[in-house]
């Protein structure tokens, strides 16, 4: 009888440390599930901020850059109407002179650095929001989420990448022929 609640203790004893220990899988699951959840949500938002601000910085640039070349022409206008025949005469480079205008190409130079690095980060930006879903898909895919969830039921999440039509077509269609950069 000794031999027999001894054996009950140790069976028992057992039974709860699987039980503890499945307790602790079943939840470190969950809380896995909801905080790639959370920072997905989160990285949509940094994404769309991302976004914005990517547009908003190569925008005002170019409007600068559009406000530097109107006021160069309107400048050169003027003076060319009050110093009539300047060009006509040779003095076209002393009238850049004498009127002290800075023609920036470094305004463009700029302008072009920003849109490449406003890219790039925005490109990161998706990386991330990929890498959160990769993980998550993982979460609900392998064991042991994929028993878990089967009963709880949990969506994907759905990822929705910035691309433009031209990359669109060439990944519906397998092909890219078009190699013009339409530098007009």
């Amino acid at each position: 009888m000794k031999n027999f609640a001894i054996a009950g203790a140790i069976v028992c004893a057992f039974c709860l440390i699987i039980s503890m220990i499945a307790g602790a899988t079943v939840i470190g699951s969950f809380n896995s599930e909801v905080a790639a959840r959370a920072e997905f949500n989160a990285q949509l938002k940094v994404n769309e901020s991302s976004f914005d601000k990517t547009w908003k910085v190569i925008q005002q640039e170019a409007q600068v850059a559009s406000a530097e070349r109107e006021s160069f022409r309107k400048t050169y206008a003027e003076i060319m109407q009050s110093q009539q025949g300047i060009a006509g005469n040779g003095q076209l480079a002393s009238f850049f002179t004498q009127a002290n205008i800075n023609v920036s190409p470094e305004l463009f130079s700029k302008l072009m650095t920003s849109i490449e690095a406003q890219r790039e980060s925005f490109h990161r930006d998706q990386m991330k929001l990929a890498e959160i879903k990769s993980k998550h898909d993982k979460i609900l895919g392998g064991f042991p989420g994929n028993v878990l969830f089967f009963f709880v039921h949990r969506d994907p999440l759905e990822i929705k990448m910035i691309t433009s039509d031209r990359t669109n077509e060439a990944f519906a269609s397998g092909t890219d022929n078009n190699v013009d950069l339409n530098l007009k």
